[in-house]
């Protein structure tokens, strides 16, 4: 598998594959011409979220450590990731209505068992987006999404239907559950099944986003 980690400080990247605890096989990559890069010549990675930039022959015993991520540019956390930047768990149906328009088809109004609340199903063929509601008196919202087939909808980290699942390995590295990895084996989960974001795969890529829960 290759994972891509970038140096934002140097203009630069590893491409490592591998998947050992400390150290990666690695290749260093310049994203522009620049002479002062040419004096680095091997990058190493390691899980503890820096790299290390092996300099030339003439200095063979220095390094320079790169944080991987930008300083001070820290992810929020995240239970129920965002789809372009409004669609989330508690958006309201009203706001569904105002971006989407009339859904397509919509199910009938029924009682959730273990909450006692009433729910119903909307699905959107032509955005490839469906979801439950929840509603308690006047006010409905958006319980549980799932996206998949033409979908075009983004996570707030930019990962979308079709993409590499390599990429959602890295772009939510920090916040990618393992405790359930034996029951979800094509899939990746962020918090809990509980409650949580789930990409699943095909092939190596995305075919399904579900937000929500996968298990009460």
């Amino acid at each position: 598998m290759m994972e891509i980690i970038k140096c934002y400080i140097l203009d630069v990247h590893c491409e490592c594959t591998g998947t050992g605890n400390r150290q990666k096989q690695c290749t260093l990559k310049k994203n522009r011409p620049n002479k002062f890069l040419s004096i680095f010549k091997q990058c190493i990675s390691t899980n503890m979220g820096i790299m290390f930039f092996k300099v030339n022959k003439i200095f063979p015993l220095l390094f320079f450590i790169c944080a991987v991520q930008p300083l001070f540019a820290q992810h929020k956390p995240i239970i129920y990731d965002t789809l372009d930047n409004w669609l989330t768990v508690g958006t309201t149906i009203n706001v569904v209505f105002e971006k989407l328009g009339e859904p397509d088809s919509v199910g009938d109004e029924e009682i959730w068992g273990t909450t006692g609340l009433k729910y119903r199903y909307y699905q959107y063929k032509r955005w490839g987006l469906s979801f439950y509601s929840e509603h308690d008196n006047d006010l409905e919202f958006v319980y549980d999404i799932i996206i998949q087939g033409t979908s075009t909808f983004h996570t707030s980290r930019g990962v979308s239907i079709g993409d590499n699942k390599s990429s959602v390995l890295h772009k939510y590295a920090d916040c990618l559950k393992n405790e359930f990895a034996a029951d979800f084996t094509d899939a990746s989960i962020i918090n809990s099944i509980y409650a949580g974001t789930f990409f699943f795969y095909d092939k190596e890529k995305v075919v399904k986003i579900e937000i929500g829960a996968l298990a009460e």
